[in-house]
């Protein structure tokens, strides 16, 4: 996932903007090695938060305690990690990778960098730290584009759509009103 990355640029970052606080959660066995790195990256416990795994339910409150979301892993398939935060109107920090570019168009919806590239990520951050308005707009646009693309009712609509053709029924059935 590139975390040692983002723990070296957001130390960067730290510098920079030393109310930021970077806040990772989940667990696994990168843990203790995370847990170290920060340490010699002088990352103290108010620029830091390791929260762990916490419950599915609690992610949204999260993510609305939040600024910024940052995804800098070399690889992803779709990630629903960066459509929930999306959703909960956050820009992000992406690595510029084929799957976080059908999600994040650049300066529109957060700040594409090259993965692994940790100044650009540390400048990414500082960046939209400093600039609440242009959080405001990306964080906006965000959330729209994951509402009119990934909506539950988009998505079913796609799925139906895609049964009708695969079973090649000359009469499908008219869309349903809301209720």
């Amino acid at each position: 996932k590139g975390l040692q990355w983002l723990l070296e640029a957001f130390a960067k970052a730290a510098h920079a903007v030393p109310a930021a606080l970077l806040v990772l959660l989940g667990d696994g066995a990168q843990r203790p090695k995370l847990e170290a790195l920060a340490q010699r990256l002088s990352l103290r416990p108010n620029h830091i938060r390791f929260a762990g795994r916490v419950p599915v339910s609690e992610v949204p409150l999260w993510l609305r305690a939040s600024d910024i979301f940052a995804l800098v892993s070399p690889s992803e398939g779709f990630s629903c990690a960066l459509a929930e935060a999306m959703a909960a109107g956050l820009p992000s920090v992406v690595s510029a990778i084929p799957a976080n570019s059908q999600l994040i168009d650049q300066e529109v919806h957060g700040v594409p960098v090259p993965a692994g590239d940790v100044p650009a990520i540390a400048d990414a951050f500082v960046r939209l730290l400093r600039d609440a308005p242009l959080r405001l707009r990306m964080g906006q646009a965000a959330r729209r584009r994951v509402l009119e693309n990934f909506s539950t009712p988009r998505i079913v609509s796609r799925y139906e759509t895609l049964f009708h053709e695969v079973l090649k029924d000359p009469n499908p059935p008219a869309p349903q009103q809301g209720g």
